[in-house]
């Protein structure tokens, strides 16, 4: 895929997360889109991200078993970054003892692991 497509798939998933509306798969627009080409799409929207003050708090790791490499047609397992503005629960959801609400009642942030994206450390979770 050429440089100009991969961009324009990254703004489309960009635009689409700020405007929290659904789009329909890339492939349906773009059907030369394969995993190379995806995290291609990805590394630049996480470089835009952080030219945008975001910044990268951890990585992921998904379908690292071979079973599910094979169900969803991957020869690899997938992978990605967390980033401090992500809406994915792994970031957001407070460690085993913590209160999952991100602010308790009086509005005051209880400890970092109680604010979305913040990191916590097996430290906060004591």
């Amino acid at each position: 895929m050429q440089t100009t497509e991969l961009r324009d798939i990254a703004g489309a998933l960009r635009t689409a997360r700020a405007n929290g509306e659904p789009i329909a798969a890339p492939t349906t627009t773009w059907p030369d889109l394969d995993a190379d080409a995806a995290f291609e799409v990805q590394r630049i929207n996480v470089e835009e991200a952080v030219a945008h003050g975001d910044r990268l708090v951890g990585y992921k790791l998904g379908n690292i078993a071979k079973v599910m490499q094979d169900a969803f047609g991957l020869d690899q397992p997938a992978s990605g970054t967390g980033r401090s503005t992500s809406r994915t629960p792994w970031l957001t959801t407070a460690p085993p003892g913590r209160s999952s609400s991100a602010e308790p009642p009086d509005g005051s942030p209880s400890s970092p692991c109680a604010t979305p994206g913040a990191p916590c450390t097996s430290t906060d979770a004591k």
